[in-house]
């Protein structure tokens, strides 16, 4: 199974602002930025990036974590789980069934896991790299400061959830 995950890049972050197209200079922040450039405004000072096609997250990057966080999401009431049909059909979880998160620290991006997902990882193996014992129906995010990623945790298999969003898990939970 293909996951299209690809790894988390500028090109995303409502911080990059790239002029390479613009044929007139741009106004921001008391500070002219040139067109034909690339820049990051996400800290004080606007910085310029190197000539390079690449839009890999640089080192410097201030909103970039490094470990990722794990968010673990546990199922507050078991009777989800004792309902396959509803499962089957693909209903998706929402934040209303779940606990408050359990953070944790992992060193495996939401990238490398499908990597490892696709080249037929164990749950053994998996749960190893990720640092944290997960349970069945438990929905789980990486984070890496750009974006974040949500999964789904389901008889012994991991399914990616591609329209869940921050926004939708953030905030009160039972």
């Amino acid at each position: 199974m293909k996951l299209k995950i690809k790894e988390s890049s500028c090109k995303v972050c409502p911080y990059h602002l790239d002029l390479r197209h613009k044929i007139s200079p741009v106004q921001h922040n008391k500070t002219t930025l040139s067109q034909g450039k690339r820049y990051c405004t996400g800290i004080s000072k606007v910085r310029a990036f190197r000539k390079s096609a690449s839009m890999a997250i640089p080192t410097w990057c201030p909103k970039c974590k490094q470990p990722f966080t794990l968010a673990r999401y546990n199922l507050a009431d078991h009777a989800w789980i004792s309902q396959p049909a509803r499962r089957q059909l693909g209903f998706p979880p929402w934040r209303g069934q779940y606990k408050a998160p359990q953070f944790f620290e992992t060193s495996l991006s939401a990238y490398e896991l499908c990597k490892l997902l696709e080249h037929q990882g164990t749950m053994k193996t998996i749960e190893d790299d990720l640092k944290v014992e997960l349970t069945v129906c438990d929905v789980f995010s990486i984070d890496d400061g750009i974006q974040t990623h949500f999964f789904l945790y389901d008889d012994a298999r991991i399914c990616f959830l591609p329209y869940q969003k921050k926004s939708d898990w953030e905030g009160e939970h039972d």
